[in-house]
């Protein structure tokens, strides 16, 4: 697959990502159920979120259907780490993601 292109720059900050290969762990966001019960208001479960790269573009999905995998170019399912690119951690830092890589 041919690498997409990119309308934009590396930043300098990205240099620490380029020379000893950057990790990506998608976020997560904490889950609960809706009920008055006072016992279960309180619980919660952590659960990942899907990135998925088309292109030079990435969006974070809940819950992705077969068909946004499948559209895909590459495809960061939550609750797992990613050990990435230089031109993915690029993407993903313009995509607002730059948090999440290591």
């Amino acid at each position: 697959m041919p690498a997409p292109d990119v309308p934009f720059t590396l930043p300098e900050d990205m240099s620490g990502y380029l020379a000893g290969g950057a990790t990506f762990t998608p976020p997560t966001v904490e889950e609960g159920i809706e009920t008055n019960n006072p016992l279960f208001r309180y619980y919660k479960i952590r659960r990942g979120v899907t990135v998925l790269v088309t292109g030079a573009t990435a969006r974070a999905v809940q819950y992705p259907t077969q068909d946004d995998l499948d559209a895909a170019d590459a495809v960061y399912m939550g609750g797992h780490v990613y050990p990435v690119e230089p031109l993915a951690a690029a993407i993903l830092v313009a995509a607002g993601l730059g948090a999440y890589l290591s």
